[in-house]
């Protein structure tokens, strides 16, 4: 008896310690890692502890605010993954290096309200004008058939959105995209590998690039939102841009911040989602100008946080891109602020956001 308190006594002690530093150390409010917002310990009152929310909200702000916690999140995960053989760490599997979410069937509902958006939008802003639809696959496309982890049917929600969309004509990027054209710890693909996907869209479009770029390193230590997310231990990657003369003399004006700038957001290097690099990551509307093409040619570009990557390669064709992503701005507010006037018009989503479209407005 005595030796099982021995043995228990520093372990006990050991959780004590943890739990006071927990309710005594200053609450966190960001998870840098998995880029979220972390709960915080409720304040006691009547009436949330008589329905139980208190509790609720305390234990999820107990795991939130624990002490060490990526330190122990890490932990966790590698026992899981590597002892336990456990096939994902929160949702997140890695698969020949890459880390990928778990994808559920096809959600109709989801793509037909994406349609009824996208229709609406037509509808109210630019009836007559030649309308592009390109669907940008998320990397588990890539993945072999034979995984035994769980995918969609990405081909049924091409077809499917295709079907919705009557107006808007196909762009098949697939053909221009490999998986290596990803990041391996982000959702998102690698600018440096967009230069046939590119090419491709605006063949679509019917304008011209010229397809000479310079790879430039810019961010060495880069971890995806996946590294953080599943927790596993993840090697850094290297980000790089695309530039030549032409795409280094585009401006961007901001009309969030009424800033005007270059294709490049230096300052979101330093941000908690470096990605943001690229014209400055979730922005509800964005014009770029390019001085070096003709002065009719203009696109508007509805997009979510694909096209950010991609759209700036694009600037080489068009004396004007409007961009626009209407999860941060509703519709109804574009009236005055964008010229609609017959210019051709490009959806470009991915299969994530289409999937789960509830953000659109």
């Amino acid at each position: 008896m005595k030796k099982r308190v021995f043995w228990a006594l520093p372990v006990i002690l050991l959780w004590l310690a943890l739990c006071l530093f927990a309710w005594c150390k200053p609450q966190t409010d960001i998870s840098e890692a998995e880029r979220r917002r972390l709960d915080r310990f409720p304040t006691l009152t009547l009436s949330p502890l008589q329905s139980g929310r208190y509790m609720e909200d305390f234990d999820a702000a107990a795991t939130d605010q624990f002490p060490l916690r990526e330190p122990f999140r890490r932990l966790r995960a590698v026992f899981a993954c590597k002892v336990l053989g456990r096939l994902d760490s929160h949702e997140i599997y890695s698969y020949d290096g890459y880390l990928e979410k778990l994808t559920g069937p096809v959600a109709e509902g989801s793509l037909a309200y994406a349609a009824d958006r996208l229709t609406t939008l037509r509808e109210t802003y630019f009836p007559d004008s030649r309308v592009f639809l390109a669907i940008v696959p998320d990397k588990g496309y890539f993945l072999p058939n034979d995984s035994i982890y769980p995918t969609m049917d990405y081909d049924a929600l091409f077809a499917r959105m295709e079907a919705l969309l009557p107006f808007a004509e196909p762009v098949e990027l697939t053909a221009a995209l490999s998986l290596d054209c990803y990041y391996r710890t982000d959702s998102h693909w690698r600018q440096e590998r967009l230069g046939e996907a590119a090419a491709a869209l605006a063949d679509a479009l019917g304008v011209t690039l010229s397809g000479n770029y310079e790879a430039e390193p810019v961010k060495t230590d880069f971890r995806g939102v996946y590294a953080g997310q599943s927790a596993l231990p993840t090697e850094a990657e290297t980000m790089y841009r695309l530039t030549n003369e032409v795409l280094e003399n585009c401006t961007v004006t901001n009309h969030e911040t009424g800033k005007t700038g270059g294709l490049w957001d230096w300052e979101g290097l330093a941000a908690r989602d470096p990605y943001d690099f690229y014209l400055s990551g979730a922005v509800s509307l964005l014009t770029i100008e390019n001085p070096a093409a003709p002065a009719e040619s203009e696109l508007v570009v509805f997009r979510d946080s694909f096209g950010s990557s991609l759209i700036p390669l694009l600037a080489e064709g068009y004396r004007t891109i409007t961009v626009v992503d209407t999860r941060y701005i509703h519709p109804d507010l574009l009236t005055g602020l964008v010229d609609f006037h017959g210019q051709n018009v490009l959806f470009l989503y991915s299969t994530t956001l289409l999937n789960q479209s509830s953000a659109l407005r």
